[in-house]
């Protein structure tokens, strides 16, 4: 997963580039008019009418994200990974999702952009969550997008799984990664803009680990042959 051979190099160099282009772009617009011309033109297009049962799906697929049911299945995960001795993919996890969580932060008070309508809170399935004041970029999309794009990642890079399988499964975490994003906006806890900006600060922030992680595996398998070249 972790050898940087040339194309997946450019491959993911192209990402990451993409990526850092359209969340600048996002960022110089909010910045300069404090609310992106697509986010005008997403509200009138998409003026959805209220409906409790459409509301009730969006708060389950949000769950999806939220930051309990994320943690429990990183921890299983890790754990998992770690009786596959896979310390690769472990640091590599950990700090996509550790590093994102931080980076979240950091721009959310950088930018300091409040939420729609000013909203601190919302009811999902009678119990109050509160947000930190501020939305972009969602932290909810980042932490979505990393957890379950390093699954993809990792599926897609398992040599043992069967294509077929590979491509229903991609499909479904590719799903609840756009889901979950269209959940917030339509829960109002977020703008589209800040869902785009999730999702590229989390892409670019994944292809930097995977630069890390992938120079690393390559200096120790480096320092591993140059051992055993010296005991021949």
């Amino acid at each position: 997963m972790f050898q940087l051979n040339q194309p997946y190099k450019r491959t993911v160099l192209l990402f990451m580039t993409a990526s850092i282009i359209i969340f600048s772009f996002i960022s110089y617009q909010i910045i300069v008019m404090g609310i992106t011309g697509f986010d005008g033109f997403m509200a009138e297009i998409m003026p959805l009418p209220p409906s409790s049962v459409l509301t009730l799906l969006m708060e389950g697929i949000s769950i999806l994200g939220s930051v309990y049911l994320l943690a429990a299945a990183s921890l299983l995960l890790v754990l998992y990974m770690w009786r596959q001795q896979e310390i690769h993919k472990i640091l590599f996890f950990l700090t996509a999702m550790f590093g994102g969580v931080v980076l979240n932060l950091l721009l959310k008070i950088g930018f300091g952009r409040s939420r729609p309508e000013n909203l601190e809170a919302y009811d999902v399935f009678g119990v109050t969550l509160h947000f930190v004041n501020y939305s972009f970029p969602s932290g909810h999309t980042m932490r979505t997008f990393i957890f379950y794009g390093c699954l993809l990642l990792f599926l897609l890079t398992d040599k043992r799984i069967q294509s077929r399988i590979k491509t229903i499964i991609s499909c479904m975490l590719a799903s609840i990664i756009l889901l979950v994003g269209i959940s917030r906006v339509y829960l109002e806890a977020h703008y589209p803009s800040d869902i785009i900006a999730g999702y590229t600060v989390s892409l670019a922030w994944m292809c930097i680990c995977i630069f890390a992680v992938g120079r690393m595996s390559q200096s120790n398998s480096s320092h591993l042959s140059r051992q055993t070249f010296g005991k021949d």
